[in-house]
């Protein structure tokens, strides 16, 4: 097959894609802070990418959270190939009599994996990943659960893309659907990035939740990034969501590589 050929049906995959994807799009693909999608790269090889929130804050409802800690750890083993575990501790913050109950929620293990080389593999056109994984047991859901995702991303200048579908056996073994489109701005010599996401998802009948977020991310030096962000979402329950953290890669010369 000739090399424009292959672009061609590469482009036509990309364009089937966001055809596909339904209206009534509930798993994401294991998030990059600090959005409900990711993006089509993986940590380069022997390098640990730990994504952390100390604080955040959820309202759902009449109930309100903090979320403490928030922690993801990427790890790339080499061959385009990046494995995920991450999880998240909730804390009810208005519980109706007696201490306050801690919810680990949230846990999964994954691996992703590039299937295209693109921009953010220093090559040309969108960058084309997979993701799939185990959705594990948590405080208020003992059984587990399997997704899978497709991420695409492409690069204008300063302007970055990424779209994301995704279906998953939830843990209470309903059907998911998710998907979500992320946009970084991010002009040369721009430290302090704006960032948005629109996002919606289902789980089996349940109603459709849609969601938006706004905010910004700052490279203070290579190899770390703070963000802070507002997410709003509306299904049964209004849902508010501050969230900030922060994202820094290390080394590992003896780690494990594919």
């Amino acid at each position: 097959m000739t090399q424009p050929h292959k672009h061609a049906i590469l482009h036509l995959a990309s364009i089937a894609l966001l055809s596909i994807l339904p209206p009534l799009l509930a798993t994401p693909a294991h998030a990059f802070r600090p959005f409900e999608g990711t993006d089509a790269q993986v940590a380069p090889p022997r390098a640990l990418e730990t994504e952390l929130q100390p604080v955040g804050y959820l309202r759902l409802g009449s109930e309100r959270f903090l979320v403490t800690p928030e922690l993801v750890l990427n790890y790339g083993a080499g061959s385009g190939t990046e494995f995920v575990l991450e999880g998240k501790r909730l804390v009810l913050m208005n519980p109706e009599g007696g201490e306050p109950t801690p919810l680990i929620e949230d846990l999964g293990l994954s691996v992703k994996r590039v299937l295209r080389k693109g921009i953010l593999q220093h090559a040309k056109g969108p960058s084309i990943a997979t993701e799939g994984g185990f959705l594990l047991p948590t405080t208020e859901e003992r059984a587990g659960g399997f997704n899978a995702a497709l991420i695409a991303t492409q690069e204008w200048q300063a302007f970055t893309l990424h779209l994301n579908g995704a279906v998953a056996d939830t843990r209470a073994h309903n059907f998911g659907r998710f998907a979500s489109l992320i946009a970084e701005f991010a002009p040369a010599g721009w430290t302090v990035h704006p960032i948005a996401e629109l996002a919606i998802e289902r789980e089996g009948k349940l109603p459709i939740s849609r969601s938006a977020l706004g905010g910004i991310v700052w490279e203070t030096r290579p190899g770390l990034t703070i963000d802070a962000a507002v997410r709003i979402s509306q299904s049964d329950d209004h849902e508010i969501e501050l969230r900030s953290g922060l994202t820094w890669k290390k080394h590992v010369p003896n780690g494990p590589k594919l």
